[in-house]
């Protein structure tokens, strides 16, 4: 299991995807564009799909029953399905797999795994997926998922999401956050004085103390401290990397701390002050009917400077779902 390291910039591409986004833009379907060996362009669309609420556990239920059949040689393959419906299934069948409580997780740890499957565009240029294939990419994220999940963790989310797609195969990308119980406290206190950065601990009158820890540990704890009732999720969306610059915070205040030192002391009307803007930004990012799921709030020194900043890693959403858990 790999806990999450905050990776390096991406400004150009985390513009764009932001923009889209607080746009507003629900995009039904992608068109991606390829080349053959003759160099002849080949488009193809990925068709979103989002079934209504209601009929989500209906559909997981016989998703997870005919893979049970196809393992047990019941069901045969030869079938083919939209790779958008594809990609939902196999997310929202892992989510499903894992349903129960998770009103009481505060961290998160995640890792991801890259899939590869063969797909093809058929006389409407809709990307197609055999289903022996779905069922064998189902078995491999099954798999990954059993390697993290243990006694001490709940898995809280998986999300899948397209890499790129080719002429005859996809590149997915598949994220598995596992969730771990907490004490839920209320905000922050008088006891607030935290170093900005570097897990350098408590400062002012508490200095020497939660060495290991800074400021984004406790501001990340209680942005995922609200309690959901929730079994799974989804229709999961993840925003990864969300920097200074990409979002206007209310009176074009700096939304997140820094550029700084890791030593700045940060007292508690300034931790509020930033965790309210941090709440802020999952607010304004968040897509319509979807509800947030966990954000990581991290740091990261800037390249070439010996100074830092805060930051989120990724954000999630998605939409929630409350059934009774396995027997």
């Amino acid at each position: 299991m790999t806990l999450l390291k905050f990776n390096t910039m991406r400004n150009n591409y985390i513009q764009i995807t932001i923009i889209a986004l607080v746009a507003g833009i629900a995009a039904t379907l992608i068109v991606a564009c390829n080349k053959t060996n003759d160099d002849e362009i080949i488009s193809g669309i990925v068709q979103k799909f989002t079934p209504a609420k209601d009929a989500v556990p209906d559909l997981l239920t016989m998703f997870t029953q005919t893979h049970q059949d196809y393992k047990t040689g019941i069901k045969s393959g030869g079938e083919s399905m939209d790779l958008g419906e594809a990609i939902w299934t196999l997310e929202g069948g892992v989510n499903y797999e894992h349903r129960g409580d998770k009103s009481e997780l505060r961290y998160t740890a995640m890792d991801t795994l890259l899939l590869t499957a063969n797909i093809f565009i058929d006389e409407n240029q809709i990307y197609q997926i055999y289903t022996e294939d779905v069922y064998d990419l189902y078995d491999e994220m099954l798999r990954f998922a059993a390697t993290l999940v243990n006694e001490e963790n709940i898995l809280l989310f998986a999300s899948l999401e397209i890499v790129s797609t080719h002429q005859t195969y996809v590149e997915l990308k598949y994220t598995v956050v596992l969730g771990f119980g907490g004490i839920n406290q209320s905000g922050m206190n008088e006891t607030d004085y935290w170093y900005a950065a570097g897990g350098l601990g408590k400062c002012g009158p508490y200095i020497d103390q939660q060495i290991g820890k800074d400021a984004t540990d406790r501001i990340r704890f209680f942005l995922n401290a609200e309690q959901v009732n929730v079994d799974y999720w989804t229709d999961v969306d993840v925003f990864w990397h969300i920097y200074e610059g990409l979002i206007a915070c209310p009176n074009n205040e700096s939304c997140f701390w820094g550029p700084g030192s890791q030593w700045e002391c940060l007292e508690p009307s300034e931790m509020t002050d930033w965790l309210n803007k941090a709440f802020f930004v999952v607010d304004y990012l968040k897509p319509l009917e979807k509800q947030r799921i966990t954000a990581y709030f991290t740091s990261d020194i800037l390249p070439g400077d010996p100074v830092w900043v805060h930051c989120f890693d990724y954000i999630s959403y998605g939409i929630p779902h409350s059934t009774p858990p396995h027997d």
